[in-house]
């Protein structure tokens, strides 16, 4: 999956339920996540904890979303 923002992040997720991310930045640098997804019923929630060089957690981003489908249209 990638996202864009100011860059680009790209996620991986591992069917053991865990994830990896990359957070391209348009200035050249970069930084990574490790974290986990869930999903139940209809809702996905990840969380990704975001590392500087060093390895230290800087943010935690743990967002959910819902999806229905009704007919073909989710």
């Amino acid at each position: 999956m990638k996202y864009k923002d100011n860059g680009n992040v790209y996620f991986t997720w591992m069917a053991d339920g865990t994830l990896l991310g990359i957070y391209d930045k348009k200035d050249g640098t970069h930084i990574w996540a490790d974290g986990t997804w869930t999903v139940k019923d209809n809702t996905f929630c990840f969380e990704s904890h975001w590392k500087n060089a060093s390895g230290t957690t800087v943010f935690t981003y743990a967002p959910c979303k819902a999806w229905f489908k009704a007919g073909k249209a989710i």
